[in-house]
C-alpha cells in the first residue's frame, strides 16, 4: 500500500479557539473516509463528536495556562508515535507545539494559518513552524497568494463551514447603524476603534453601534467617559445562534478595525445579511470584501479615512443598502467554498500531500 492509497489515517489536532470555531473546524473530518480519529489537544475539553475525541488533560491543564501548555506538550509528545498526521491550529503556541513534536518524532505537520500571513513572518516563533510545515492551510485566497511567495510546500484554502440564513432576515427594521463582534483582544485594536468613534460623533452625533463580545464596556470605560460615546454604545455581550443572527438583521453596517486578521467569519456572516463591510485591509478581508463594491477598505491606523467611510455610509443609505445587497450576493457566489464536502476535500488534498512529502523527505 503506498501513502497515497493510505486508509484509517489518524490525526493529532493541537488548537484552542472557541467551542463554536473549534467545531466548525474539526467537522469536515467526520466526511473524510480516510480518517478514522482526530484527537483534539485542547487545554479546556470538548465533548466528542463523529470521528473526533477531546485528549483528556486533567484540571491541572485547564486551570493554569503556563503549566496547562506544558501539560499539553507533554501528552502530545508521548502519543506522537500513535498517530499519523499532526495538525496545529496556527494560535500562540499551537502551531509550534505541533511542529515541534513532528520535528522530534518524524510525523508529517500540517499548520492551520488561521490570521495575517505577514505577521507570522515577523515574528520568529510563528515564523519557523509555518516555514517548515509539510503543508499549510489557510483561510483565503489572499493568504494563499503571499504564502506561496515563500512556501514551496502544499496550500489549500481552508474555509469554516456555515448555512446561509433566509433573506427574510436583511429586511427587518434596523435599530443600529453599526455593529462590531468580537471579544476584547488586542488584535481587534478597539481602542482605535474608539478613537476613530470619537471623531465621528463630531460630523454624526447621534449614531449607534452594538458592540458584542465579553469584557468592553468595562475595559472602554475610560474611552466612553472621555469621548462622551456612552450614550452612542449598547453591550449586548457575547451572543450565539439566533441572538447573533438577530443583532446582525438589526444593524446597518459591520465595522472592523483589526489590526491582522485571517479570514474574520463575522465578516462572512454579516455579508449574509446584507451588512456592507467597513474594515481594515488585512489578512483576507481584501479578498473577500471588494472595496468599493461589498464595502469600504482602510488601512489600519488611518483614521480620517475611516471616520470618511462609516460618515458615507450614514448619510448615503441608498449607497449602504445596495452595497449590502451586493455584500450579500458575493457570499451566494463564493458559498461552495464553505460547504462542508468542499472542505473536506481540501482536508483530503494536505493530508496526502503531508504525508507524501514527509516520506520523501531525507531522515
Amino acid at each position: 500500500m503506498t501513502i497515497t492509497d493510505k486508509k484509517e489515517i489518524k490525526i493529532a489536532f493541537v488548537a484552542g479557539l472557541s467551542d463554536k470555531k473549534i467545531v466548525q473546524f474539526l467537522e469536515p473530518f467526520n466526511a473524510i473516509e480516510s480518517v478514522q480519529t482526530v484527537h483534539l489537544y485542547r487545554r479546556r475539553h470538548l465533548p466528542s463528536f463523529g470521528k473526533v475525541i477531546s485528549f483528556p488533560m486533567g484540571k491541572w491543564a485547564r486551570k493554569r495556562k503556563h503549566l496547562g501548555e506544558l501539560v499539553r506538550f507533554f501528552h502530545l509528545l508521548c502519543n506522537t508515535h500513535k498517530y499519523d498526521v499532526l495538525i496545529g491550529c496556527f494560535q500562540r503556541f499551537h502551531g509550534f507545539w505541533a511542529f515541534l513534536a513532528g520535528r522530534l518524532l518524524n510525523r508529517p505537520v500540517i499548520q492551520l494559518i488561521i490570521t495575517d500571513i505577514k505577521w507570522n513572518h515577523e515574528r520568529p516563533l510563528y515564523r519557523l513552524p509555518m516555514m517548515h510545515a509539510n503543508a499549510c492551510g489557510v483561510m483565503g485566497e489572499h493568504s494563499k497568494m503571499q504564502l506561496s511567495k515563500d512556501f514551496l510546500g502544499e496550500i489549500q484554502v481552508i474555509t469554516l463551514p456555515f448555512s446561509m440564513p433566509d433573506r427574510i432576515w436583511i429586511d427587518q427594521k434596523k435599530e443600529w447603524d453599526i455593529i462590531a463582534v468580537g471579544d476584547f483582544a488586542i488584535e481587534k485594536d478597539y481602542p482605535w476603534m474608539m478613537r476613530v468613534l470619537a471623531k465621528l460623533k463630531k460630523e454624526y452625533p447621534n449614531f449607534t453601534i452594538a458592540l458584542l463580545g465579553n469584557g468592553h464596556e468595562e475595559k472602554l470605560e475610560y474611552f466612553l467617559d472621555q469621548s462622551e460615546l456612552r450614550n452612542n454604545f449598547v453591550f449586548p455581550g457575547h451572543l450565539h445562534h439566533k441572538d447573533l443572527d438577530e443583532a446582525y438583521a438589526r444593524s446597518r453596517m459591520l465595522l472592523m478595525t483589526s489590526r491582522w486578521e485571517g479570514l474574520p467569519m463575522v465578516a462572512v456572516e454579516a455579508m449574509t445579511f446584507g451588512l456592507p463591510i467597513i474594515a481594515t485591509t488585512v489578512g483576507d478581508i481584501p479578498w473577500l470584501v471588494r472595496d468599493g463594491v461589498e464595502g469600504k477598505l482602510v488601512p489600519h491606523g488611518q483614521t480620517e479615512k475611516m471616520v470618511g467611510a462609516l460618515l458615507e455610509m450614514l448619510t448615503d443609505r441608498k449607497t449602504c443598502k445596495a452595497m449590502g445587497e451586493t455584500a450579500r450576493q458575493r457570499i451566494e457566489e463564493l458559498y461552495p467554498k464553505f460547504e462542508n464536502m468542499h472542505i473536506a476535500k481540501q482536508w483530503n488534498k494536505l493530508l496526502y500531500s503531508a504525508l507524501d512529502d514527509n516520506k520523501n523527505k531525507p531522515s
